[in-house]
C-alpha cells in the first residue's frame, strides 16, 4: 500500500468481543484515507479468526500476527509498519464517531496539537460524558 493520510494501529489480546465493533466503526468514516494496522498479539480466542473474516475484502485493512509481548510491543510493530502521514491508536474496545477523521481532517492542518475527549460506556452499554474514574468513584452524572 502507498502512503496514506492515516494509520490507525489497533492492539488486541483477546478481544473477540469487541474488535468487530471497533472495525466497524473505522468503516463508517466519511473520510477514507486510511489504513489499519490490527496487531494480533498472541491472542488465544476467536480474535483472529474474526478479525480474518471481517477485513477480508478491504485492502486498506490488514491483520499482522505476532506473538505475545503486551501492547507496547504490538503498537511499537504498529508503528514500524504504517505508511500513514498521521497515526492514531485504538484499542480493541475503542469506537470512532462515524464523523471522527472528518473532525481530524478539519482541524489538523491548522494545529499543532490535537487532544480528544471520550464518552466512556459500562458494561450495560449506558454512555457517560464522563471518564472511567468518575463513574468508580460516584461523580457521574
Amino acid at each position: 500500500m502507498e502512503r496514506t493520510k492515516y494509520s490507525i494501529i489497533i492492539p488486541c489480546y483477546n478481544g473477540e468481543k469487541t474488535i468487530e465493533r471497533a472495525l466497524d466503526s473505522i468503516k463508517e468514516q466519511k473520510v477514507n484515507e486510511y489504513e489499519v494496522l490490527i496487531i494480533n498479539d498472541g491472542s488465544t480466542d476467536k480474535s483472529k479468526e474474526i478479525i480474518s473474516k471481517h477485513i477480508e475484502s478491504d485492502d486498506r485493512f490488514k491483520l499482522i500476527n505476532k506473538e505475545n509481548g503486551g501492547q507496547a510491543t504490538a503498537v511499537s510493530r504498529g508503528i514500524r509498519e504504517a505508511k500513514g502521514e498521521y497515526i492514531i491508536q485504538l484499542d480493541s474496545d475503542d469506537t470512532l464517531k462515524s464523523n471522527a477523521l472528518e473532525t481530524i481532517d478539519s482541524e489538523i492542518e491548522s494545529n499543532d496539537i490535537l487532544s480528544f475527549g471520550f464518552d466512556f460506556v459500562d458494561e450495560n452499554a449506558a454512555d457517560h460524558a464522563c471518564s472511567p474514574f468518575q463513574c468508580a468513584v460516584g461523580l457521574c452524572h
